[in-house]
């Protein structure tokens, strides 16, 4: 389900679109197919194109400070942007650290009492440590009090 749920996307975005155009043009000798999958990517890859339907998806949310989000009883900071560094022996290292840095600024601004990161294991990277532990230990070694810290 998980291979599924991260292949079938691509065929619903413009590269994946694209892609099936110009393999059914290659396919079914058409040129025109082909010319209309490289049409959707030069138009979706154009910002005048691009930014408006990335706003569309995402909103148009804009971050705020720590400090004026309201409080709660906890902070989620969901696992994932780790990868594994290629030699041996494996190590993790960030790939894109936004959400534990928006969660560590939450935790300092006095906005929950607990930190909680949620574990993930992806099994095409078996090698690479848990996220959820790793992110925890990098929390602890910023100072986090151990006693606020967990991992689901």
């Amino acid at each position: 389900m998980i291979i599924l749920s991260k292949v079938l996307p691509f065929f619903l975005m413009p590269l994946g679109v694209a892609t099936a155009l110009v393999l059914a043009g290659i396919v079914l000798r058409r040129r025109r197919l082909c010319l209309a999958g490289i049409l959707v990517l030069w138009v979706a890859a154009m910002p005048v194109t691009s930014d408006p339907f990335m706003r569309m998806i995402e909103g148009h949310a804009v971050r705020m400070a720590a400090e004026d989000m309201p409080g709660a009883d906890a902070i989620v900071v969901l696992s994932g942007g780790r990868v594994t560094a290629p030699g041996d022996p494996p190590v993790s290292e960030w790939n894109d650290a936004d959400r534990f840095f928006g969660g560590i600024a939450l935790f300092k601004a006095g906005k929950a009492p607990l930190l909680v990161f949620t574990d993930g294991w992806s099994p095409w990277q078996p090698d690479m440590p848990s996220q959820g532990l790793a992110m925890q230990e990098h929390a602890l070694d910023m100072g986090g009090p151990a006693g606020s810290l967990r991992v689901t």
